[in-house]
């Protein structure tokens, strides 16, 4: 299992890690990738399945039986192997535990250690080692300078069961979108938690991606 500290860029396309391109782990290799290069999940046997050692022995026996996120490579490997047993596996869904509330704790590497500020963009490394100088140094990015963006307009809905976003990451909280969610679309068409975007605008954000791409991050 590599731990996301020591990597720094997906380990298939070398594609740098940032506020937008999150980690990913591949449950077969253990290795960290992006997003577009572990866009497959497939049914594994538990021995065969590389942990995440930050999680509890009993939530990896619950998390075993769902389909695992694999990097594309591992997947061809396996092709021949998981082909009949993914043709029917539903789409990976969070599950809540009989006896414990609210949801299977994420790992680590579904967190996604951020290694620049979403803000400035300056590494984080560079400010300080210390995890608190990093998040004072971020707070301090959000909550100055910000300009107006009283003209942010989005809609909110309830996401429905088939909407392709079932999956995806809100950009700000790093959490799922599920079936159920309260979705705010913004004019932009991006798409967050609404409570997420409302904080968010409430700092004097825009929104999250646009203010990113606009500071060429």
């Amino acid at each position: 299992w590599e731990a996301d500290k020591d990597a720094n860029d997906c380990r298939r396309c070398k594609r740098r890690f940032n506020f937008l391109v999150r980690r990913h782990h591949c449950r077969r290799c253990g290795q960290v990738v992006c997003d577009r290069c572990s866009t497959h999940r497939a049914n594994m046997a538990r021995s065969q399945i590389v942990q995440d050692p930050s999680i509890p022995g009993w939530q990896q026996v619950q998390m075993a039986s769902q389909p695992q996120r694999i990097c594309d490579k591992c997947y061809s490997e396996m092709r021949p192997t998981v082909s009949s047993r993914s043709a029917t596996a539903p789409p990976m869904q969070p599950q809540r535990i009989p006896g414990h509330s609210g949801h299977i704790r994420k790992s680590s590497s579904s967190q996604s250690i951020m290694s620049e500020c979403p803000v400035c963009g300056k590494r984080l490394c560079d400010i300080s080692l210390n995890k608190s100088a990093q998040e004072e140094h971020v707070q301090t990015c959000l909550n100055v300078g910000s300009p107006s963006v009283a003209t942010v307009r989005y809609v909110s809905y309830k996401l429905p069961e088939q909407s392709p976003l079932i999956g995806q990451e809100c950009l700000i909280c790093f959490e799922e979108f599920e079936s159920g969610d309260t979705i705010a679309r913004l004019t932009c068409l991006c798409s967050y938690h609404r409570h997420c975007i409302r904080e968010w605008l409430e700092k004097g954000k825009g929104c999250p991606l646009h203010v990113q791409i606009s500071m060429g991050l």
